[in-house]
């Protein structure tokens, strides 16, 4: 962009930044503008993101221009969301706030899968443009997401397994606890005289001889 005058500011004489603000505001987001897909060029649309997960809030931005090259205002502007297994819903988009023909729309997917994205400008129909941006979701890391320690947790599963929980700044007293320490235990066992042979040996020899005795006293 080259501009060949100096006094812009001169704009802001009595309506203040009514125009002044309005040309650069425009200028710069031309200037800057995150990477327009290719398409219509009716309706480009850009994407804070192209991946994102479950739930989480997706800026989409569409700057629509007339017939005549013109920035668009006051033209109903929709986003026509279509998810991987081609279910589409419709999501409006408002007039970003000081900016000729930019609208905005946040938009959360609630399922993992690519979206893709398309505009629908009223001036030109009700079918979808074909420009388009697609959108990655996955589902939620839970293990990234929840990065706080949890010393409430901790400190019921140490105590719980009989051991002790430390906060970083008592590292130094690891070493005391893991030291030997002398134990003494008490081991009891049962044994039972019958699962012995002694016991069977003894017990055949003992009615053997009574067999005997009332055999010679002729009491068998």
């Amino acid at each position: 962009m080259f501009s060949g005058i100096e006094e812009t500011w001169r704009w802001r004489r009595g309506v203040g930044d009514e125009y002044h603000y309005r040309f650069w505001a425009q200028a710069v987001r031309w200037m800057v503008k995150r990477q327009f897909t290719e398409g219509d060029p009716r309706a480009r649309l850009s994407i804070d993101r192209t991946q994102c997960d479950v739930g989480e809030a997706v800026q989409v931005e569409a700057y629509c221009l007339g017939a005549d090259g013109y920035p668009l205002q006051d033209a109903g502007v929709s986003l026509r969301v279509t998810d991987a297994a081609g279910r589409s819903q419709r999501v409006a988009m408002q007039p970003a706030p000081g900016g000729w023909g930019v609208y905005r729309a946040s938009f959360s997917p609630s399922a993992t899968g690519t979206y893709e994205m398309q505009p629908i400008v009223s001036t030109y129909g009700d079918q979808p443009l074909s420009s388009k941006v697609a959108l990655e979701v996955s589902r939620v890391d839970l293990e990234k997401d929840a990065l706080a320690e949890n010393a409430a947790a901790l400190k019921a599963i140490a105590e719980a397994s009989g051991g002790k929980y430390l906060a970083p700044a008592e590292a130094d007293r690891l070493a005391v606890l893991l030291a030997a320490t002398k134990q003494s235990r008490v081991l009891t066992a049962e044994y039972s005289p019958c699962r012995h042979w002694i016991y069977y040996s003894s017990l055949v020899a003992l009615l053997g001889a009574a067999w005997l005795v009332r055999k010679r006293s002729g009491l068998a």
